[in-house]
């Protein structure tokens, strides 16, 4: 079923994150990105806890993705990983934060030290209204070195 994402990426300090994520269980999360010959890579399989899926994101404008997602189980999403070495790992966070639901994502491995907060919102009007509360926080939205299949290549 495909889904429209709505969301806005932040890049936070090491400090804001660790207040951020205070008494939340990380959940164990690995991307591997297909490569498609396009600046932008569309098909993700992660790895998310125990959970296996494969998404196709299409950016459709700033902040906005149209999505869809198949789930699958390990013996699959392992097979289909075979060979591809343009992945991303870190915990991911899902927390609240001043009312709303947000995720933060601590990156692991070679993007240690990276860490960003998404927001996801309910409609366009909410995204486009959305006030940043966060001080010495980055809106990295739409910054295309930010996309995790931009990462999974470096």
């Amino acid at each position: 079923m495909k889904e429209i994402e709505i969301e806005k990426k932040f890049l936070l300090t090491q400090d804001k994150a660790k207040e951020l994520i205070i008494g939340v269980e990380p959940i164990d999360m690995i991307d591997y990105y297909v490569p498609n010959g396009q600046p932008h890579m569309q098909l993700r399989l992660r790895k998310n806890g125990n959970k296996y899926c494969i998404t196709r994101k299409i950016p459709l404008e700033t902040g906005v993705m149209s999505e869809q997602t198949l789930d699958i189980n390990k013996t699959e999403f392992e097979y289909l990983i075979t060979g591809i070495q343009t992945s991303v790992a870190k915990d991911r966070y899902k927390t609240k934060w001043h009312g709303l639901n947000v995720e933060v994502d601590i990156y692991k491995g070679r993007h240690e030290g990276l860490n960003v907060l998404e927001i996801e919102f309910s409609n366009k009007e909410m995204f486009d209204n959305f006030q940043d509360k966060l001080e010495g926080c980055t809106d990295i939205t739409g910054i295309e070195k930010y996309a995790a299949g931009k990462l999974a290549e470096v």
